[in-house]
C-alpha cells in the first residue's frame, strides 16, 4: 500500500532494474492508470516479459561495453 502523500496522480508503476557488472544502469518501467488494473494483475500479465526484456538489454550492454562498465577487459 502506498502512503497517502504519494497517492497524487492515479497511476501505478512496476520497474525492473538494469544491472551490468554489479552496477544499476537504469530501469525499465511500466506505468498505467490504477483504475484499469491492479499492480498484482499487471505483474501477473507482464512481469515475466518485462524481466526477459531487461535480461536481453543487460546481455547486449555487457557485450558492447565491458571496459566502460568494469567488467572483463576493463582497465584498472
Amino acid at each position: 500500500m502506498r502512503a497517502p502523500e504519494y497517492d497524487f496522480d492515479g497511476r501505478n508503476s512496476i520497474a525492473v532494474p538494469i544491472r551490468v557488472h554489479g552496477e544499476v544502469l537504469g530501469c525499465v518501467i511500466v506505468t498505467w492508470r490504477r483504475t484499469v488494473m491492479s499492480a498484482q494483475e499487471v505483474a501477473r500479465r507482464h512481469l515475466d516479459d518485462l524481466q526477459d526484456a531487461v535480461r536481453r538489454i543487460e546481455e547486449e550492454v555487457a557485450a558492447e561495453a565491458p571496459r566502460r562498465l568494469g567488467g572483463p577487459g576493463a582497465g584498472a
